[in-house]
């Protein structure tokens, strides 16, 4: 299989030759510098509405097409979902460079289809994260590239995407290590863009691949045929690129977990009614630099298939640093729900020690697919003894069927829900919403991301027990104790005004 047939690419280079799509292609001709499509229309059917779809680089006579068959055209030629031109007009771009400059420049990008966006966040967030890349592209387009290069969508899944740029005015060729300089470029700027867009979670869930390659023209090979290969040596070249970075970051997380460099840190949970501490949440920490944190870390090991190893390492750190857990507290830690069906789970001897008092945060940063298998093997690990808790309700799959299936011991408010508790009516009455359904399930809700004296106060009036958060407790290397008599609280007046 070819690497263009591999990315998910369609290539079709022309419609069904005997249809209104293939009068109107072969009627069509021209890309115009700013990359839209401008069609020549016979004389005889020329008619003023046709400028209607200008603004979509796309003209089409009123009087020549119906409803039905303008949709069905511009589904061809544009994408659905970014709106950007297809295969279909890339040839003819391309073509027409060629034939005035005899080479031409590809830079091709493909959002990697392993990653499950759209199973973890659901199919609007997928769309949106394609969206925000084709918006990227372009605006990396208008600042990195020349006017006269063009950018297009190939796929119909919207994650492959293509820019064509001829040589420079004052140069002969394209250069290769020129290409391989500006594809880097727009692979890092498209990073910081996404980062600055979404959430930790989403861009955790974010790879993608981009190669170069050069057409050149070759009067003896059919044009469709010079494409292809191109495209394919592109997609080769992004594929090379991302073994070569997985291979690389494999290396760091093999060194990290077997050279000792992860660390544990403990983060409060406060009883802010009682004054006293409910327990502990265990949070890994990598060396310094990229590794320290801790989501690009667990991304890491996705990628490369190392979650149930570095879990694994993580918990028994945890665990082997707990021995000073104060007599009553509770140890929560994180994992994955895929990690529950690690059968080494349940024969660590330090977690059985300790089963009663182990609290295994769901942090979902995958999707449940088969819910009653997950509820038996939460079932199996419930009879040694642990609790369970759902991490950051509100975010991404930690809802109410969650809850629901597990019937959790604990549930854990994402904190973004409480980010403006004091100043929002609508963060209060969800969280009295989600405080109320708990407390239905006999599961105590525990509200992180405390930050101001605000939040506590604003906790306190709606009833809510446990808080976590900086304002609590920083993490530390220790079980350090809360403060707090810092925080007002006594047992007259429990964190009263």
């Amino acid at each position: 299989m070819s690497c263009f047939a591999k990315a998910g690419v369609p290539f079709c280079p022309h419609p069904e030759p005997d249809g209104r799509l293939a009068a109107l292609w072969h009627s069509g001709r021209a890309w115009c510098g700013s990359g839209t499509l401008e069609a020549t229309i016979p004389d005889e059917v020329q008619h003023p509405e046709a400028a209607a779809h200008a603004d979509r680089g796309f003209r089409i006579l009123a009087g020549v097409l119906d409803d039905a068959a303008r949709q069905e055209v511009e589904g061809v030629l544009f994408d659905q979902v970014t709106q950007l031109p297809t295969l279909q007009l890339l040839l003819t771009r391309i073509r027409s460079t060629l034939e005035s400059r005899h080479q031409v420049g590809l830079i091709a990008l493909l959002i990697n289809p392993s990653v499950r966006l759209e199973e973890l966040f659901g199919w609007a967030t997928y769309e949106q994260v394609v969206r925000t890349v084709s918006a990227a592209l372009q605006e990396i387009k208008a600042e990195s590239l020349r006017r006269d290069d063009t950018m297009a969508e190939l796929s119909m899944s919207g994650n492959s995407f293509v820019f064509v740029l001829s040589p420079p005015r004052y140069q002969a060729s394209v250069l290769y290590d020129d290409l391989a300089r500006l594809r880097d470029r727009i692979d890092q700027q498209l990073r910081v863009r996404l980062k600055a867009e979404f959430p930790p979670e989403v861009v955790a869930k974010f790879t993608s691949s981009v190669g170069c390659s050069i057409v050149n023209r070759e009067p003896d090979v059919p044009f469709q045929r010079l494409v292809l290969r191109a495209l394919d040596e592109a997609y080769g070249d992004a594929f090379r690129q991302r073994d070569r970075e997985l291979a690389e970051r494999v290396a760091k997380l093999t060194r990290v977990t077997e050279e000792g460099e992860l660390r544990t840190v403990y983060q409060p949970i406060a009883d802010i009614r009682d004054g006293a501490v409910l327990g502990y949440e265990a949070c890994t920490r990598g060396p310094p630099g990229e590794l320290q944190d801790p989501s690009y870390l667990f991304k890491l090991a996705y990628e490369a298939q190392l979650l149930w190893k570095l879990e694994r390492v993580c918990r028994e750190l945890a665990l082997e640093r707990a021995v000073g857990l104060p007599e009553g507290c509770l140890l929560f830690l994180n994992t994955d729900p895929d990690t529950i069906f690690d059968p080494e789970l349940t024969r660590s001897p330090a977690l059985r020690s300790l089963a009663g008092r182990v609290v295994l945060e769901i942090t979902e940063r995958a999707a449940i697919s088969d819910y009653a298998l997950f509820r038996r093997a939460v079932e199996v690990i419930r009879s040694l003894g642990l609790r369970f808790a759902i991490d950051d309700v509100g975010s991404a799959y930690s809802g109410l069927r969650l809850i629901a299936e597990i019937r959790p011991d604990f549930v854990k408010l994402d904190m973004a829900l409480a980010h403006n508790l004091p100043e929002s009516v609508v963060q209060r009455d969800m969280v009295r919403t989600v405080a109320q359904i708990a407390e239905s399930l006999n599961a105590p809700l525990i509200i992180e991301g405390v930050e101001r004296r605000e939040q506590l106060d604003a906790l306190q009036e709606l009833g809510i027990r446990f808080a976590q958060g900086f304002l609590i407790g920083l993490p530390q290397p220790g079980m350090v104790p809360v403060d707090f008599a810092r925080l007002g609280w006594s047992k007259t007046a429990p964190l009263r005004r």
